[in-house]
């Protein structure tokens, strides 16, 4: 979780948004998240400034965002705006959850339904796919 100011600085950060974004929390926090983030999710970018423009939070967009090592990891993302008594403490809290294992699954999943409708309800078959998948993993 982050929390940005309308010029979209983020003002704080929790480990687990370090984590993501794989970078130390002290290379996040006073960051702009447009410098920081217009590399390698440009997509984020619009959300927030979605949020700020109709006040209106999004809730569980799906995101992909590709670390540096090339590597693609999938995002439920959420955000609210804060509004507070006096216009200077608007912000928007920024939340990303980590779905990249559940989209991994699923996708095996709909790989297992395909090859299952080639291996049909044979007993051999099936033992002869999963020796296959032993092999391969």
């Amino acid at each position: 979780m982050g929390i940005l100011d309308l010029d979209l600085n983020i003002a704080t950060a929790n480990n687990a948004f370090s984590k993501m974004l794989k970078l130390p929390l002290n290379n996040i926090v006073g960051q702009n998240a447009g410098n920081l983030f217009r590399k390698n999710v440009p997509d984020l970018i619009e959300l927030l400034k979605e949020t700020i423009q109709t006040r209106k939070g999004i809730r569980n967009y799906t995101m992909e965002i590709v670390g540096s090592s090339g590597e693609a990891n999938s995002y439920l993302v959420s955000t609210v705006i804060i509004e507070e008594m006096r216009a200077s403490n608007t912000g928007v809290v920024l939340i990303l959850h980590d779905i990249s294992e559940l989209t991994r699954l699923r996708k095996l999943g709909l790989q297992m339904d395909r090859y299952g409708e080639l291996i049909g309800k044979s007993e051999k078959m099936k033992e002869i796919y999963g020796l296959i998948e032993q092999d391969a993993g």
